[in-house]
């Protein structure tokens, strides 16, 4: 199974999503820091590929899971965000907004989740002063 790679880092450390990178620049997968580069065209969907072979153990995301995180940062766009922070040991936000001092994680849920796991990780973000805005795909 081909993974595709849909976000990845300029050389300063900040995101930048496939659709907004440019050709023949170099960025660096955020799972090996490898180089990578923007393979796109009419047909083939807009991502990154690594420039040279490597050990890389990124499984990818659904493509549902990353079109909805797309149109969560494209919303948000005017506010200081992240992408994919840990910001409680071993788990990591799909997008953490910030102004001022309020922090609010972003989780973009498509696959199953029970109730108990969902007010786990709420939990978890409010013991840490973080607000949770779930967003839900339902088919």
């Amino acid at each position: 199974m081909v993974i595709l790679i849909f976000r990845a880092h300029t050389k300063d450390g900040k995101d930048v999503f496939a659709y907004q990178a440019e050709r023949k620049t170099d960025y660096f997968c955020p799972h090996c820091n490898q180089v990578v580069r923007l393979r796109a065209g009419m047909v083939v969907t807009h991502h990154f590929y690594h420039l040279k072979k490597c050990n890389c153990l990124y499984t990818g995301e659904s493509m549902n899971h990353l079109k909805m995180k797309e149109q969560v940062i494209k919303y948000f766009q005017s506010y200081n965000m992240q992408i994919e922070v840990q910001v409680i040991p071993n788990r990591r936000t799909d997008i953490l907004l910030q102004k001022n001092d309020k922090k609010v994680a972003v989780e973009c849920q498509v696959s199953p989740i029970t109730v108990e796991e969902w007010r786990k990780r709420t939990l978890d973000y409010s013991k840490r002063g973080i607000f949770v805005l779930w967003i839900f795909h339902i088919d």
